[in-house]
């Protein structure tokens, strides 16, 4: 990490060296890494060598959360400016389902298979209540929204909904074992005691992911390109 191209800009250079050092890891905050990378593109920076120099910081920050050095990763929630990442990303059918099942092993599957089957921006799948699912029908309703179009019904495919009908179960059992300490929200997607989950979270999960099956350059915003692309392609 030390072995830094002298062409680099100083923010990129000096940043590797900051977040392994165990004295000044804990001054890092996540401001701090985003004006690194900032910077970085207004120095002319190409935006992969901005894609690069995150996830190094990001993989170091991790490591110092594993030795009890920082109690949480600054990189949670910070990536390279929005529009800098060069060409729109539409996953295709193959990419969605390596995705999705790659995700299963994480602890935001069931986000990720919302995501990839409904279209639902993040911020819909972390506000998702159980009042607004009904399984039955094989419909959920997302039901915030800016604009009437936001607020919208969506039809469920069957995995999905079966999907659902498993994680409900699982997470009912959670409930009874959390007794008085679970938080009553109603929530479909909690942090395991009933409480909201944190979107940047899942996207930063989400980006672990993507990056273990070779498909870094995925977001988990790309995910609704590809459930679009998918309507499209079926004439739905």
């Amino acid at each position: 990490m030390s072995s830094m191209s002298p062409s680099n800009s100083s923010a990129s250079a000096s940043l590797p060296t900051t977040v392994t050092s165990s004295s000044a890891s804990a001054r890092v905050r996540s401001h701090h890494l985003q004006s690194a990378l900032d910077g970085m593109l207004a120095e002319g920076a190409a935006p992969a060598s901005v894609v690069k120099v995150h996830r190094v910081a990001a993989s170091a920050l991790k490591q110092a959360v594993r030795w009890q050095l920082l109690a949480t990763s600054p990189a949670v929630g910070v990536s390279p400016p929005r529009g800098e990442l060069g060409a729109l990303r539409i996953p295709g059918a193959k990419e969605m389902r390596m995705l999705v099942n790659a995700a299963q092993e994480s602890p935001y599957g069931l986000p990720v298979l919302l995501a990839a089957t409904t279209g639902m921006r993040r911020g819909e799948i972390v506000e998702l209540q159980w009042s607004n699912v009904d399984l039955d029908a094989g419909v959920l309703r997302v039901t915030h929204g800016k604009t009437p179009h936001a607020r919208r019904t969506i039809s469920l495919p069957p995995s999905t909904a079966t999907a659902l009908r498993r994680h409900r179960k699982e997470q009912t059992e959670r409930r009874l074992l959390c007794g008085e300490a679970w938080k009553e929200n109603d929530l479909v997607v909690d942090r395991g005691d009933g409480a909201s989950v944190n979107p940047d979270s899942v996207s930063h999960s989400f980006a672990e992911v993507a990056e273990s099956v070779g498909l870094a350059d995925v977001r988990l915003h790309d995910l609704r390109l590809g459930f679009a692309s998918a309507l499209l392609e079926t004439g739905e």
